[in-house]
């Protein structure tokens, strides 16, 4: 069995219903616009708790964002941080900026220097008042420019922190893109001293030992949370689509809990198989009652047995590879596709020039024109020259092999017959690269883009291309392993390119095939990485 971390992740992307994107704008500023207005009612009637009002309102802001960022489908966790980051910001400054214009006429309050200026005259003079105490208006109170200070960062902290926290954290949950919705929850409580446990038997494939002997914890403030994340169909099964457990930690009581120590054993959202779905039915109520009402079988099924599925085949020790038969064939490399790829791959330039450039523009028009609207320039070019820059180091592939996955997905669910179902989540969209392409620049290196299904039970493994159809049973491979190469363009020799070398059996002799698990998710991908992940796949070809 794989280890945890060897096991492939759900990848939340920069998925989100466009259409609904200026919605999600426009309504997380009105409610930064709303928290302002309120924080400024209270300061006017004397009922500006420091820091405690800022932290309820960050929270309230934080829960409005939370159900916009899910009405909006958002799954870009920087996106939806950025927006919550900067509806807290209007929030909070925003605040100051209507008291402003209480005194001040609108054409001088919305130039940036008299902000500025009228929050420095505000820490200087602003005095904080004990509730407790009697209000006496003869006491000579002096004002504390430092505390002044001091809360004014902690406030303007907390309440863009939780507004983008929430926002961040609503983004993380699975979504189901074949169904267009978010996936469904389910929390179990285990004890503590089990959790080692868990993670061991999920990798040793005992889980029905574990889920037998062990008892759901009761106490949510100890016991660990063991989430799963499903797809719910209202036809078809749950089973048809991908799975996520999570095992979290309890909840922090103290600062010192969020240390990575206080964390060890977690992990988020890894994929798991069918057997182990319904080995832990009795953990998750309403995933088994799900199951039960989408498969009969299941229903007097004892915990952990998997209906047998159907024989397709008879494996033989030949791989047998055919052509995809017109006019579905070549639909995904048709022509102007190498244009395409590439101009894709240069967005990251985009991104990381137009963003530093975007920036530099609104820092002089607020500095030199007083424009407030220009940090909102500035803020927008910082996020996207960090996001260039990061993609650019740690994702170079990443927008195009998630733009030909998408493609070559939707192109196979398009043909009447298929051998893999895109929408299988166990379905690896991977590239087929002659070893002549590690000595020559070309457009694109692939020679064929499939979807490969590992199938245990078959022994076999089974790909769907853009050009051809494999079949290979385990019998058929000699030889299964991981090497390493390096793009003609990289003379220096700086990043590894991992495949997974297998040579396979034909009817005409022994054929080499050089695999590329191409990367799609936003995680940052080193050598190190890159070689893992032909590691893992390599182990669990070998297994079969």
């Amino acid at each position: 069995m794989l280890t945890i971390e060897q096991r492939q992740r759900y990848a939340p992307g920069v998925g989100i219903a466009w259409v609904f994107l200026p919605a999600l704008i426009v309504l997380s500023l009105l409610a930064g616009l709303g928290l302002a207005w309120g924080l400024k009612l209270a300061y006017y009637h004397d009922w500006y708790l420091i820091l405690l009002l800022p932290i309820v309102g960050g929270f309230a802001l934080g829960g409005a964002l939370y159900l916009l960022v899910g009405w909006a489908r958002c799954r870009n966790r920087w996106l939806a941080a950025a927006l919550g980051v900067v509806a807290g910001l209007i929030g909070y400054l925003g605040y100051y900026e209507l008291c402003l214009l209480d005194i001040v006429p609108p054409e001088l309050a919305c130039r940036a220097d008299f902000l500025t200026h009228y929050i420095k005259l505000r820490m200087q003079t602003d005095v904080a008042r004990d509730l407790g105490a009697p209000n006496d208006p003869q006491a000579n109170q002096k004002p504390s420019a430092g505390l002044n200070w001091y809360s004014f960062f902690c406030e303007l902290l907390m309440v863009s922190g939780a507004a983008g926290y929430c926002a961040w954290n609503r983004a993380r949950r699975a979504y189901c893109p074949e169904l267009g919705r978010w996936m469904q929850r389910e929390t179990a409580l285990l004890p503590p001293e089990s959790v080692q446990g868990f993670r061991e038997a999920m990798e040793m494939g005992s889980l029905a030992d574990f889920v037998a002997g062990t008892t759901p914890a009761s106490n949510a403030q100890t016991g660990w949370r063991c989430v799963v994340e499903y797809a719910a169909p209202a036809e078809g099964s749950a089973l048809a689509y991908p799975v996520y457990l999570s095992l979290e930690p309890p909840t922090a009581k103290h600062l010192w809990h969020f240390l990575p120590g206080r964390r060890r054993g977690s992990f988020r959202q890894v994929r798991i198989d069918t057997d182990e779905i319904l080995t832990m039915r009795p953990l998750f109520p309403k995933l088994s009652q799900l199951l039960a009402s989408q498969h009969a079988e299941l229903t007097d099924l004892p915990h952990g047995v998997t209906p047998a599925p159907a024989v397709e085949a008879t494996v033989t020790d030949v791989a047998r590879i055919a052509p995809v038969l017109e006019p579905y064939r070549r639909r995904v490399r048709s022509k102007g596709y190498a244009l395409w790829v590439n101009l894709i791959g240069l967005t990251t330039g985009i991104y990381f020039f137009g963003g530093g450039g975007l920036a530099a523009l609104g820092v002089w028009l607020a500095t030199e024109k007083g424009l407030p609207l220009a940090w909102a320039a500035v803020v927008v070019g910082a996020i996207g020259f960090l996001w260039g820059g990061y993609v650019g180091l740690y994702c170079p592939s990443v927008p195009e092999n998630r733009w030909i996955n998408r493609r070559l997905r939707r192109e196979i669910g398009q043909r009447p017959d298929t051998t893999v179902d895109p929408r299988d989540s166990q379905a690896r969209y991977v590239s087929l690269i002659p070893r002549e392409s590690f000595s020559k620049i070309q457009w694109t290196m692939a020679s064929d883009l499939l979807l490969l299904k590992i199938d245990p039970r078959g022994r076999r493994l089974v790909l769907e291309g853009d050009c051809d159809r494999y079949l290979i049973p385990a019998g058929s491979i000699s030889l299964c392993q991981p090497e390493c190469f390096f793009h003609p363009i990289d003379k220096q020799n700086r990043n590894e390119l991992w495949m997974a070398r297998l040579m396979v059996r034909v009817e005409e002799g022994m054929r080499e095939l050089l695999l590329s698990v191409d990367h799609i998710g936003w995680t940052p991908m080193t050598n190190a990485g890159r070689r893992k992940t032909a590691e893992a796949f390599c182990q669990e070809v070998n297994r079969l």
